[in-house]
């Protein structure tokens, strides 16, 4: 078993055109993470809106996915798997550890970090505030399956990625097996979008409005003497 996965690893560099990019992986892996992520960030969340909103196309939303895209899966994800995740279980490629690496993948980083920042990072681009944008990841969680889902699509690969692709080019992977589910992501928060917003924050209003403050007691008597000129006018 060993030895396939060498042998994998070691085929996986010799394809056609992956030398160069290769060489910048390993040599730059910030910034061509940083890139590559964004540029399928943007594209993905493109063919989402084609396909699947029936609303005229929203730049701001591709531009916010393209920004997630970037900055967590991109520079983010390099510094957890290739970093952080090594750190703490270290190298080993056997059945048991593998299992470790997906579990906490699956129930820590994917449903309290992966999913609630692409959330943050839309907000602003729907003048939501970062508390409103919680909200509606929940609400999609709840509504739409979005974790079991997400589960469904990411156990095997993550499977595949822990034990096959090597280290540098683990992001990249990553990045052109999501480039699928960033289009799930962007159809689950597509045509409801701003719809979803406005309940948000009228919730919101609802529930910070001002107590009532009781009448000052020259307030009082002007109301009475009101109510006295108006009945005098009806009487006459």
């Amino acid at each position: 078993q060993q030895a396939t996965i060498t042998s994998l690893r070691g085929g996986a560099t010799s394809l056609p055109l992956l030398g160069p990019l290769n060489t910048l992986l390993m040599e730059h892996p910030f910034l061509a993470c940083f890139v590559i992520c964004g540029i399928k960030g943007f594209s993905a969340d493109s063919v989402a809106q084609v396909t699947t909103s029936s609303k005229s196309f929203s730049l701001k939303r591709a531009f916010a996915f393209a920004l997630y895209g970037g900055f967590y899966l991109g520079i983010g994800q390099t510094i957890l798997y290739n970093q952080l995740f090594p750190a703490i279980f270290g190298y080993e490629t056997t059945l048991l550890n593998t299992a470790k690496k997906v579990l906490v993948d699956m129930l820590v980083v994917l449903p309290c970090l992966t999913l609630p920042v692409s959330y943050l990072f839309k907000s602003p681009f729907y003048h939501r505030t970062l508390k409103q944008g919680i909200q509606v990841y929940i609400r999609d969680v709840k509504e739409t399956g979005m974790l079991q889902k997400s589960w469904l699509f990411w156990v095997p690969i993550q499977f595949f990625s822990f034990t096959v692709i090597p280290e540098h080019l683990r992001v990249p992977f990553m990045t052109a097996i999501g480039f699928f589910y960033v289009i799930f992501l962007s159809s689950v928060s597509s045509d409801g979008e701003e719809e979803k917003a406005t309940v948000v924050e009228t919730t919101i209003n609802k529930n910070s409005v001002l107590p009532k403050v009781p009448p000052t007691k020259h307030q009082t008597q002007q109301s009475n003497d009101n109510n006295k000129t108006h009945r005098k006018i009806v009487c006459a």
